[in-house]
């Protein structure tokens, strides 16, 4: 199991950016999809401007529930744009140099 950080947000919680240092990960929550069959999914980074430091998307779905810490689904890198047929589905980021 990998192991996350406490993260911080610099600013409002809502629109502020993510602090994410080198080596740190942040954790999206399970979200539930309703439309049924395949899905195009989009993940915007950096939508209100660039912070320092880069991070590496990752991504991971199901068509059965699963939990925001569980080892299954295995975590793909985000390509843009990403068509699965997944029910639930989760973002990770991670932190480098």
């Amino acid at each position: 199991m990998e192991n996350y950080t406490v993260l911080e947000i610099d600013g409002d919680i809502h629109w502020g950016d993510l602090v994410l240092l080198s080596g740190e990960v942040a954790l999206g929550p399970v979200i539930p999809v309703t439309k049924i069959g395949i899905r195009s999914f989009v993940v915007t980074l950096n939508k209100y401007g660039i912070g320092e430091g880069t991070v590496i998307a990752y991504i991971r779905g199901s068509t059965t529930i699963f939990t925001m810490r569980d080892i299954l689904p295995t975590w793909e890198v985000y390509t843009i744009p990403i068509n699965k047929n997944w029910s639930y589905v989760q973002i990770k980021l991670e932190g480098i140099e």
